[in-house]
Formats: C-alpha cells, sequence, structure tokens
C-alpha cells in the first residue's frame, strides 16, 4: 500500500482500499470523495462525462467542482445539477459549487482522465 491510499480495516482485519488521497476534496475539513460527486453527478440525463475536481477556495481551501461533458451538446446549469442532486439526496455538503463545460474530458496516458490538468484549469476558470 502507498502512503497516499486510504484504506479501512475490518473486524476481522481485512484491508480494503477505498481511495487516494490526492482523489478527496477537503472543504472546510471534510473530506468528499470525488469519486462519490462523479457518481451522484452522473446521474443527471443530461450528463455524459463527469469528473470532479477541488477548486481552491480562500475561505474553505477547496469547493467541488465538476467538469461535465453533456448529452447531444447540451449540459444542465449548476442550479438544475444541484437541484437533481437534492431531489436524488445527495448530501447537500458534496454538492458542486462550479460547473464548468466542456466539449470532452483530456486523457492522459492509458486513457485515465488526465485530473492534474482539470485542477489546473479550475483553478484558472474559477471566480
Amino acid at each position: 500500500m502507498l502512503m497516499e491510499d486510504v484504506a479501512t480495516i475490518d473486524e476481522r482485519g481485512y484491508v480494503r482500499l477505498t481511495g487516494r488521497k490526492s482523489e478527496f476534496i477537503i472543504r472546510g475539513g471534510k473530506n468528499i470523495s470525488a469519486a462519490a460527486v462523479e457518481d451522484a453527478v452522473g446521474t443527471h440525463p443530461g450528463i455524459a462525462l463527469v469528473a470532479a475536481v477541488p477548486v481552491p477556495d480562500d475561505v474553505f481551501g477547496e469547493r467541488v467542482g465538476v467538469f461535465v461533458v453533456g448529452r447531444q451538446g447540451a449540459a444542465p446549469t449548476l442550479e438544475e445539477l444541484v437541484t437533481h442532486l437534492d431531489g436524488a439526496g445527495f448530501s447537500k455538503e458534496s454538492f458542486p459549487e462550479h460547473l464548468f463545460v466542456v466539449d470532452d474530458l483530456p486523457r492522459a496516458s492509458g486513457g485515465k482522465v488526465a485530473k492534474s490538468l482539470l485542477r489546473e484549469e479550475a483553478a484558472r476558470r474559477a471566480p
């Protein structure tokens, strides 16, 4: 296990890897799973692809930002997305506060989403 891995140990002593430290958004001291945000946002029928990243913030340290690719060229507004997540019972603490609509998500070698590029882009684009 690498030092950046996040894990739990059950009552039988089994270790379960649950994520990586870099995959959490730390908003006001609360760890928010980027994967959980992506799973929830991905349930919106107007979203084809999503990647959640931290957006730097002077007050909370980081806020939740999502890059989305809309279906058939259209994506929901941030307000529409929050309404959808609220109706689905998603935790308000994890609601995205920044929405960036893009044509596609950048990929690293191997085909994974290049989140480091998205973090940089979010820092540039956020107000």
